[in-house]
């Protein structure tokens, strides 16, 4: 028999996040759904967001479960539509009562010069990759501060501190995520 120190058993109340909810923006596959499982397996009930059909997402939502012990659902929602932030606030509400953790992760990206780049691709990252944060915070907020405990991470890179070429969108969306997460952590004096 082997022994595997340190573990912890996600089903107990020893889990080290055992009970908290967490919601992932952008979690049906890379770094998001890393995020969403390393949450899981710490003991988060998860709620995974993405613009996927349920249908295409529902047996990733269930593996995922099964492994780890804990709930799992998912709410297909374009972050980029203030609307369909609510409705994934609303709906985690609903369905797990809480959100101690909110993780902005969904991000969109268009490659082109500034002077070929669409307004309706700035727009669109605007929309997903900085006001959808904005957004989420501000709806999930109300709740974490009633219950005294909440995290919100927003997910940012190395572009918001650097120009690249042909990435005009990225970097300024990534440059404004982090300043509004440093505002988010301010406190009152």
């Amino acid at each position: 028999m082997t022994e595997v120190v340190g573990a912890v058993d996600v089903r107990t109340s020893q889990a080290p996040l055992h009970g908290r909810v967490a919601v992932v923006t952008g979690s049906t596959g890379g770094l998001g759904f890393a995020i969403a499982e390393g949450l899981a397996q710490a003991g988060c009930r998860i709620m995974l967001n993405g613009i996927q059909p349920h249908s295409r997402v529902e047996a990733m939502c269930g593996e995922l479960e099964s492994r780890t012990g804990v709930p799992v659902a998912y709410h297909e929602a374009n972050v980029g539509d203030t609307s369909a932030v609510a409705g994934l606030v609303k709906t985690t509400l609903e369905r797990f009562g809480a959100i101690d953790i909110l993780v902005n992760n969904a991000v969109v990206r268009h490659f082109s010069p500034i002077v070929d780049f669409l307004p309706e691709h700035w727009d669109a990252a605007l929309a997903v990759n900085l006001s959808a944060a904005f957004h989420a915070v501000r709806l999930a907020l109300p709740n974490m501060r009633k219950r005294n405990f909440g995290r919100f991470f927003n997910m940012t890179s190395v572009y918001g501190s650097r120009g690249t070429i042909n990435r005009v969108d990225y970097v300024t969306n990534q440059s404004g995520s982090a300043r509004f997460h440093a505002c988010g952590r301010a406190r009152k004096p």
